[in-house]
């Protein structure tokens, strides 16, 4: 009953959520310099609600959309929607890996990454106000290159599973987070224990080096 109960609320809540972006477009249709701002925000939102009740191809459908006015926006107003880009790219990244579309869902994320450090390298005095946007997003990239590998190596592809792998150790050398380093960490450890015999030589055939080894290791529970 209390699951039942859970989805309930969460479809009603996707329902609200489609309610407030129809009138969000109604709105922007009639004056879209006041209102399309408002359906920017809202579909991040939308998406975000129709991941949860397994709707992904919906949720990319609205993700995609609030990307693409966020970057019309930023057309005529760059300092305000620029970085606003790189979070609502978070938001499609999201639903891309829900549907199973990793390569997609890393591009949006390599794209979040590239337009904060653009606008890191304006900032100026806002420094501080984008630096967490930065650190968010390569937490992602990390989240979304771990599920890369995985899903390659469960595919029989080992090459890209290192080649993903490879990404994410070179993403460890310009992120700080710790969020970062032990999802590096977590995703050598569950590739090697998955498929050792594959993912072993394949690392030495591609890196021409040790497979790498850490002080961690997964244990049975997953911690």
């Amino acid at each position: 009953m209390a699951s039942q109960s859970r989805a309930g609320a969460a479809h009603e809540a996707v329902a609200t959520a489609e309610r407030s972006v129809a009138l969000c477009r109604r709105a922007a249709n009639h004056s879209p310099e006041r209102y399309e701002p408002a359906l920017a925000r809202a579909l991040p939102l939308l998406s975000l609600l129709q991941g949860r009740v397994d709707d992904p191809a919906a949720a990319v459908a609205s993700a995609s959309e609030g990307v693409a006015l966020t970057r019309r926006l930023a057309e005529s107003d760059w300092r305000t929607y620029h970085p606003l880009t790189a979070r609502r790219l978070r938001f499609l990244a999201r639903a891309l890996l829900r549907a199973g579309d990793h390569a997609a869902a890393l591009a949006c994320l390599e794209e979040s990454e590239s337009v904060l450090r653009e606008v890191l390298e304006r900032a100026g005095a806002e420094t501080d106000r984008h630096t967490p946007e930065l650190a968010e997003t390569h937490f992602h990239l990390a989240f979304a290159l771990r599920a890369a590998a995985l899903a390659h190596l469960a595919a029989g592809r080992p090459g890209e599973a290192v080649t993903a792998l490879c990404a994410l150790l070179a993403l460890t050398q310009r992120a700080d987070g710790t969020g970062v380093h032990a999802l590096c960490v977590r995703a050598f450890a569950e590739a090697r224990a998955a498929e050792p015999e594959e993912i072993v030589p394949a690392w030495q055939r591609q890196v021409a080096e040790p497979y790498p080894t850490f002080v961690y290791r997964i244990s049975t529970d997953g911690a």
